[in-house]
């Protein structure tokens, strides 16, 4: 139903398996189909109605809320989706994607220190040679050099630079671009 674009038949055939009762097979053969719905609109209809179907299955109710977070951020529901996350983030607290999505929907929402807690969070925790690292350090130093104290992000930035043996390739340029709009000291940032 999803591969043919009808949409409404696709939503309703899922909200009848979920008030059917679903079993971990049938989750698991559904979530590839639901994740990769090219519409966000669908992806996020599909999965919150699947989502009370997943309670028994704590992998499942965290794949299925983050396409249900992933989605609200297409479809620019940022409040919703800082609800989302904060939720999430509070249920699986140990969770990297709990961090990751809350950090993401508090800077939508304009909550710029919740952000930046919630990078560090994920940073402190996570290994230098981790994409995951990498990209809540990028995120920081962008929400201090936006801030109005924007020198605060050269000690992020120069954190960075002591890590720069793991810098993934794809890092270099947007570092340097960051690089270039802050006021740090030239010792400092290498």
């Amino acid at each position: 139903l999803e591969r043919i674009g009808d949409h409404a038949a696709l939503i309703d055939f899922l909200t009848r398996l979920a008030n059917a009762g679903l079993e971990a097979w049938q989750l698991e053969q559904i979530y590839p189909s639901i994740s990769a719905a090219a519409d966000a609109s669908v992806r996020l209809s599909a999965a919150q109605v699947l989502l009370p179907g997943t309670a028994s299955d704590v992998a499942m109710e965290r794949r299925f809320r983050i396409i249900v977070i992933e989605a609200m951020f297409e479809l620019e529901q940022f409040s919703d989706a800082y609800e989302q996350a904060k939720s999430f983030r509070k249920a699986y607290p140990k969770v990297g994607d709990g961090y990751r999505l809350f950090a993401l929907a508090a800077a939508k929402t304009d909550r710029p220190v919740e952000a930046d807690r919630a990078w560090r969070t994920l940073t402190d925790r996570a290994d230098p040679r981790r994409d995951s690292w990498w990209e809540g350090m990028l995120h920081r130093v962008q929400i201090r050099a936006d801030s109005t104290r924007p020198k605060t992000a050269c000690e992020v930035l120069f954190e960075l630079d002591s890590r720069s043996e793991f810098m993934p390739a794809a890092i270099k340029p947007k570092l340097e671009a960051l690089r270039g709009t802050l006021p740090c000291p030239a010792a400092q940032t290498g």
